[in-house]
């Protein structure tokens, strides 16, 4: 399956099953969008500071308008 211009979100990509997958994204072409409360490290996507325990409304305005995949 190719990921090439698909816009991904991954929630919880800042370490561990969340990080290696949000990477194969990338590797993969994908537009990886992630969500969590500190940036990760090595990932070229967008990211937006959230933290779980918040409302989300704002924090996801910023979301493109078609997401093809979400984590």
């Amino acid at each position: 399956m190719s990921f090439t211009g698909k816009n991904i979100l991954v929630i919880g990509a800042s370490s561990g099953i969340g990080l290696a997958l949000a990477q194969q994204l990338e590797q993969q072409g994908a537009h990886v969008i992630t969500a969590q409360r500190r940036k990760p490290e090595g990932l070229t996507g967008t990211f937006i500071e959230w933290d779980a325990t918040t409302p989300a409304a704002e924090a996801f305005g910023q979301l493109p308008a078609q997401l093809h995949g979400l984590v």
